[in-house]
């Protein structure tokens, strides 16, 4: 009788362990993103996967250009293309990624792509993000990094703030 209590207790002590590392994991990985983004220290180009994927869509990148000298005070900038693939359709998304020396740099920047924009400035974790032109222009910061993202619909530019990992 003993014995079958300890065998049915395993399996939920099992389950609590397992719901306890989970939750202690999903705190360093949110930690992790945001101390590995402040300052970044590698390049931007490194952040640009050839695939990116959200929960139904990917994106497959289609190229690069130096765009550096666009965004005063930048450590290093890239513009980027995308193509997201759906079911079939597909829609390009343009952007730039942007790493500046420092937090307050990158948002201070992305306060004034806003403001330029009429975008609605909030909170994104440690960061901050807008929106603009009813969501086909989205923008946001994860530590010195800055990330503006532009499509012809609203749903590919937030898709892909989604599917990026910075």
């Amino acid at each position: 009788m003993r014995e079958t209590k300890i065998k049915s207790l395993i399996p939920v002590a099992l389950v609590f362990l397992m719901l306890v590392l989970g939750c202690g994991q999903m705190k360093n990985i949110t930690e992790r993103n945001f101390s590995d983004f402040n300052p970044y220290k590698g390049s931007v180009s490194d952040l640009l996967k050839p695939e990116l994927s959200g929960s139904l869509v990917t994106f497959k990148f289609i190229g690069s250009r130096d765009i550096t000298a666009d965004y005063k005070g930048a450590v290093e900038a890239k513009g980027f293309t995308y193509m997201q693939e759906s079911g079939g359709i597909g829609a390009q998304v343009e952007g730039a990624l942007v790493n500046f020396s420092s937090v307050a740099d990158a948002e201070a920047y992305l306060a004034e792509i806003s403001a330029e924009n009429k975008g609605t400035l909030s909170k994104k974790g440690q960061g901050k993000r807008f929106t603009a032109k009813e969501g086909s222009i989205v923008g946001w910061t994860n530590g010195s990094i800055l990330c503006v993202v532009t499509s012809s619909f609203a749903k590919p530019a937030g898709n892909f703030e989604n599917a990026a990992p910075f």
